[in-house]
């Protein structure tokens, strides 16, 4: 995102309170509703982010077979939320924060024969189609102000395969550079994250966790990926859907494994990674799953949010943080909710993060469903 990481939806939670990082002072401030309820429409946050006081909430509305993209767009930190749009046909949407007022955004079209990518920014769109095969779960992160990685699935004759994208953000519609990344399981999203000089991209293949980093290079004739051996971070079943996050040398992967929401934390730009926590404990055999929203960092702070989803009807998610590195974590205060998918993020700057809190009531399905959105200072 802008300020050089991706912001990815934080994970839903189980309420444990859990050791470590002090609480934020000061709580979260006044609750902002950002949608209009409307009966038979039930809203899902998919994406959240924030760059100093620059914020975004995004989430698909469905209505019967119609489905939307919403998004509400705060430049106060908060205090004010406008915009957004609400184009149909948006599937699997991702967005990563450029230097304001540019978002990235990244999305799947409907289902059907050779399914495409579609790419936009503020003044420039693209697509990434590939004849007789469907491209399809992007992810999407800003380097630079002049560069989005994007990682999407290519499936041709039922082979997936993981492919990765750079390009300049005033012209999505032709690549920079290219990399295809080799197998990868078509039913997990790929998350790709960086810095100007760095980019990491994490997914799934069979029963391994994979990661892979890149030095990059930029000259105005072209972009150069210098990649490093591709890691196994772990080999098990139940591994899926993985979040990144970078700000200079620390990286937090998230995933969900086997129910549950664990975390890994690397300081030294992905080289080697901590040992694996369990933020949220999904308890399958007890009828409980954990789903990851988002993972993030910024300078010594570290999000994880998620929501732990019971018998499938009943849910509690909140936002968990750390700031050693991911020796310990404490759930942030204020940050339990209940009745559907919680998301958290940081915005603001190393100094003085704030913490951006999202949540709907997807799961507890009221007549009428609210999209709310809280900052913590």
């Amino acid at each position: 995102m802008p300020r050089h990481r991706t912001i990815r939806a934080v994970l839903l939670a189980s309420g444990l309170l859990l050791s470590g990082a002090p609480a934020l002072a000061g709580g979260f401030g006044p609750v902002a509703v950002l949608n209009t309820p409307t009966t038979g429409v039930h809203p899902r946050i998919v994406d959240l982010g924030g760059v100093d006081e620059y914020l975004t909430v995004e989430w698909v509305a469905d209505a019967g077979s119609q489905r939307s993209l919403a998004l509400r767009v705060s430049l106060d930190g908060g205090t004010s939320w406008e915009g957004g749009a609400s184009p149909s046909g948006y599937q699997s949407p991702r967005i990563d924060h450029c230097p304001q007022p540019q978002i990235a955004f990244a999305w799947t079209t409907k289902p059907g024969a050779d399914r495409q990518v579609g790419l936009g920014n503020f003044g420039s769109d693209g697509v990434l189609a590939v004849t007789g095969s469907d491209v399809t779960r992007p992810d999407v992160a800003c380097l630079d102000t002049d560069l989005i990685a994007v990682a999407v699935l290519i499936t041709r004759d039922g082979a997936t395969r993981l492919h990765l994208y750079a390009f300049d953000p005033i012209d999505l519609a032709t690549p920079r550079a290219h990399r295809d990344l080799g197998p990868a399981n078509k039913g997990s999203t790929p998350s790709v994250a960086g810095t100007p000089e760095r980019l990491a991209v994490a997914w799934t293949d069979g029963s391994r966790l994979r990661f892979k980093r890149f030095g990059v290079v930029q000259t105005d004739a072209a972009v150069t990926l210098m990649s490093s051996p591709t890691q196994t971070i772990e080999s098990t079943t139940g591994q899926r859907l993985p979040r990144l996050a970078m700000d200079g040398a620390r990286t937090v992967l998230a995933w969900e494994r086997k129910g549950d929401v664990v975390a890994r934390v690397s300081h030294d730009e992905g080289a080697s990674f901590g040992s694996r926590t369990t933020l949220f404990d999904g308890s399958p055999g007890t009828g409980k799953v954990a789903i990851l929203t988002n993972a993030d960092v910024l300078g010594a702070s570290i999000v994880v949010s998620g929501t732990v989803i019971s018998e499938g009807i009943t849910a509690r998610g909140s936002i968990r943080r750390s700031t050693n590195n991911g020796t310990t974590w404490r759930q942030v205060t204020g940050s339990e909710k209940t009745g559907g998918y919680v998301f958290g993020a940081l915005a603001g700057t190393q100094a003085a993060p704030s913490v951006i809190l999202a949540w709907d009531e997807r799961i507890a399905a009221p007549a009428k469903e609210r999209v709310r959105a809280q900052v913590a200072p």
